[in-house]
């Protein structure tokens, strides 16, 4: 809904500023809710009642897809200021390409570590520990290498196409 509503209106929603700084807070206090309210749950012996956990289970990745929309639009529509710097700095497109490769990756890499396993192990938190740094490690690198390969010259293409097609569009005008 949050992508249509951009489309819509060519990335820019106008709002005032009024209902900006609600949308920060309300987003803001909601998402720290979403994150941190079940905190109490978890440490403490004193749990929530079933219908607590039951409307915290059904409405929290709904609520939580929602304060994400909003950071969306509002950075999108030039309200987010320190969020869209923060958001936008350069490491950090990088970082979320290989990261995103990396979410891709991971399973093949896990199940070919997996199936190549010949005999049973005792597992503690040392050994643990070392599998998990390894695969990360294997992950990464293997997810660095194939953004190489394919992500960056299909990024380079997408660039030159759109350079001819708007030099194109402006020849038509």
């Amino acid at each position: 809904m949050a992508g249509y509503l951009l489309s819509v209106r060519q990335g820019n929603v106008q709002m005032n500023k009024i209902t900006v700084i609600c949308g920060w807070v309300f987003s803001a206090a909601i998402s720290l809710s979403i994150v941190y309210g079940i905190h109490g749950d978890i440490t403490a012996e004193n749990r929530s009642s079933v219908g607590v956990a039951a409307l915290y289970n059904a409405v929290a990745r709904s609520v939580w897809g929602a304060c994400v929309s909003w950071v969306i639009i509002a950075c999108s529509s030039g309200y987010g200021g320190p969020v869209t710097a923060l958001l936008s700095w350069k490491p950090f497109v990088v970082l979320s390409r290989l990261t995103f490769m990396a979410y891709l990756v991971h399973p093949s890499v896990i199940m070919v570590y997996l199936n190549n396993q010949e005999a049973l192990y005792a597992s503690n938190d040392v050994h643990n520990a070392i599998t998990y740094l390894g695969l990360m490690v294997i992950i990464y690198m293997v997810s660095f290498l194939l953004m190489l390969a394919l992500e960056s010259p299909v990024i380079a293409l997408d660039k030159v196409w759109l350079r001819n097609s708007r030099k194109a569009e402006g020849d038509v005008r």
